[in-house]
């Protein structure tokens, strides 16, 4: 799925909103290249409709995705960074979106957080490596 240039941009004022960490000048990112790198949650391996299934599930986390997408593109990260970065800033986008009063909501997100990042350190550096050929 291509995503709209408003979905990248407000997924991008997220990241700047709440402080994720993302790779330096992430800010000035023309958001046309940001939008062509994003592709949702999931890698590039998998069906679209999936991803797009996935991402429409995961929408809390999607700003978190999106600095980890553009890492996997430019590389000016390592890809332990990286995936330090996902978990890290999809833990924080679980902060910022789950209501106080439902704290078991946000422990499964944290949880959801680490396997994200475990799925990418199991399975992703064979494609990251492979991107950088």
């Amino acid at each position: 799925m291509n995503y709209s240039i408003e979905h990248v941009n407000s997924l991008r004022q997220k990241v700047i909103q709440w402080k994720l960490s993302a790779p330096a000048g992430f800010e000035e990112y023309a958001l046309i290249d940001i939008q062509k790198m994003y592709n949702g949650i999931g890698p590039d391996r998998w069906d679209s409709g999936f991803r797009d299934r996935l991402t429409s599930v995961l929408t809390w986390c999607e700003p978190a995705v999106l600095v980890h997408d553009v890492d996997f593109s430019i590389k000016v990260r390592s890809f332990e960074v990286a995936n330090d970065a996902l978990e890290a800033n999809a833990m924080k986008c679980a902060w910022f979106t789950t209501p106080w009063y439902r704290p078991m909501l946000w422990l499964a997100r944290r949880g959801e957080s680490r396997v994200m990042r475990e799925l990418c350190d199991l399975g992703g550096k064979t494609a990251w490596d492979k991107a950088e050929d």
